[in-house]
């Protein structure tokens, strides 16, 4: 599902102490984020300044978080 190019659910996922680090622009993708954090999954997102976001509050590292693009995605299949 689709709103406004943002996922429409509602889905109770933990937060991680990492996620406070995360600048208010990207906040919104929160959700996200904590899943693919906790399902180890590799998130696909054309929000670049997430990924950016992502990158220097240290979540990528800290849990070996992969954030590609949707055509980077497409490259690893």
């Amino acid at each position: 599902m689709q709103r406004e190019n943002k996922v429409d659910w509602q889905v109770d996922t933990p937060s991680f102490p990492e996620e406070t680090s995360i600048p208010q622009g990207s906040q919104d993708d929160v959700e996200n984020v904590r899943l693919a954090v906790l399902t180890r999954a590799i998130l696909v997102t054309t929000d670049n300044p997430l990924i950016d976001d992502l990158e220097t509050s240290g979540v990528t590292d800290n849990y070996q978080l992969q954030v590609v693009t949707p055509g980077q995605a497409l490259e690893m299949l």
